[in-house]
C-alpha cells in the first residue's frame, strides 16, 4: 500500500472536504480509490493502525465514507475499525474470564482447605468423644463396684455392729 502517498491525501487533499467535481478534486478521489483498491485488506489494517488515535482514524473512516462505494467503505469499516474493536472485546472478555475463572479457583481452594480442616476438626472431636465414652463407662463400672463394695462393708459393718452388741449383752450377763 502506498501508505505515505495516502496519508499526505487524507491530511491535505482531503482535510476540510471531499470535492467530486471533475478538474477540482475528482482526480484525487480516484487516485485514492485506486490505492484503497489496490491494496490488501492487511495493509489498509495496517495503514490504520498507524494513524493515531482520535481525530485522524474519525477523519480516516469519513474520508473513506465519501469517496469510496459504500460497500468498499463498509468493508474498509468492518476490516478496521469494526475488527479492532471486537479483538479488544473478545481481549477484554477472555481477560475477565479468566480473572473470574482464577477467583473461583482460589475461593474452590479456600472452600476445600476449610472443608478439610472441619473434617479434621470432626474426626478429631470424634476420637476425643469415644475417649470420652471409654472413660466414662470405666469410671462408671468403677463406680458400680465401689458402691458393690461399699453396700458390701456396709452389710459386714452391720452384722459387725450386731455381733458387738451380742457380746456386749453376753458380757453383761456373765459379767
Amino acid at each position: 500500500m502506498k501508505t505515505e502517498r495516502a496519508r499526505e491525501m487524507l491530511f491535505t487533499e482531503f482535510k476540510d472536504s471531499v470535492n467530486h467535481e471533475p478538474g477540482n478534486g475528482l482526480d484525487a478521489v480516484l487516485e485514492y480509490q485506486d490505492i484503497m483498491g489496490t491494496s490488501s485488506m492487511r495493509g489498509i489494517r495496517e495503514f490504520e493502525n498507524t494513524l493515531e488515535k482520535g481525530y485522524e482514524k474519525r477523519h480516516f473512516v469519513w474520508v473513506n465514507m465519501l469517496t469510496l462505494s459504500e460497500e468498499s467503505a463498509m468493508n474498509i469499516l468492518k476490516g478496521t475499525v469494526i475488527l479492532r474493536e471486537r479483538e479488544m472485546i473478545y481481549d477484554q472478555f477472555d481477560r475477565d474470564c479468566q480473572e473470574r475463572e482464577t477467583a473461583l479457583f482460589k475461593s474452590n481452594n479456600i472452600f476445600t482447605d476449610c472443608k478439610k480442616a472441619i473434617y479434621r476438626k470432626i474426626r478429631s472431636l470424634t476420637n476425643k468423644i469415644l475417649e470420652l465414652q471409654w472413660k466414662a463407662d470405666y469410671w462408671k463400672e468403677r463406680a458400680e463396684t465401689a458402691e458393690y463394695s461399699v453396700n458390701k462393708l456396709q452389710r459386714i459393718n452391720y452384722r459387725n455392729a450386731q455381733d458387738a452388741e451380742k457380746y456386749h449383752a453376753i458380757k453383761e450377763l456373765l459379767g
